[in-house]
């Protein structure tokens, strides 16, 4: 029956990613790109999920897309999923088998397609880059202390000791001031 061979001595079921349709064949053979069957025995293919591809004649079926890239159906155009597309400049996809590119930080890019972690993201030409300040103790920090600041300076009323530590500061891109050079 489909979904089976024969040896010449018995009929056997094809292995998980061959199949046959036809009554008494004498070999299964591997399902088409973009294309798996993950059970044996059986006489038809499906379409690699997403996150997957099978590039064709892959004993394997669908594989994972490695990081740096994903694949998806595009719903409009159903296409079956032969390649994986590398993350464009901007994006990046750090785990295997993903289904879309997660964008950089506004103000980011990257210097590369296909990047696989955030920390390939660089400040878009324009932006400068922040750094976290290091933290300081304010363990003996009073509410008098805060109220006028640590170092004696005044402080607005919303503003908190935690803010005079440096710790607001955050790790990010943001824009050149005009007429200056960065």
């Amino acid at each position: 029956p489909p979904g089976t061979f024969n040896t010449g001595i018995e009929c056997r079921n094809c292995s998980a990613h061959r199949i046959t349709d036809q009554t008494n064949a004498t070999q299964c053979r591997l399902c088409p790109r973009g294309m798996e069957q993950p059970l044996e025995g059986q006489q038809g293919c499906v379409f690699c999920q997403n996150g997957t591809f099978n590039p064709g004649d892959s004993p394997d079926g669908c594989i994972e897309c490695p990081v740096g890239s994903f694949s998806a159906i595009n719903e409009t155009e159903f296409v079956a999923l032969t390649s994986c597309q590398k993350c464009d400049f901007g994006a990046y996809a750090s785990i295997p088998g993903s289904t879309e590119c997660t964008r950089c930080p506004a103000g980011e890019t990257t210097s590369l397609i296909g990047a696989s972690s955030i920390t390939a993201c660089i400040c878009s030409s324009g932006f400068y880059r922040t750094y976290k300040r290091p933290a300081i103790a304010v363990s003996n920090v009073s509410v008098s202390d805060t109220a006028n600041g640590t170092d004696g300076t005044a402080m607005s009323v919303n503003q908190t000791a935690e803010e005079e530590t440096g710790l607001f500061v955050k790790d990010v891109c943001l824009p050149c001031q005009k007429r200056t050079i960065c």
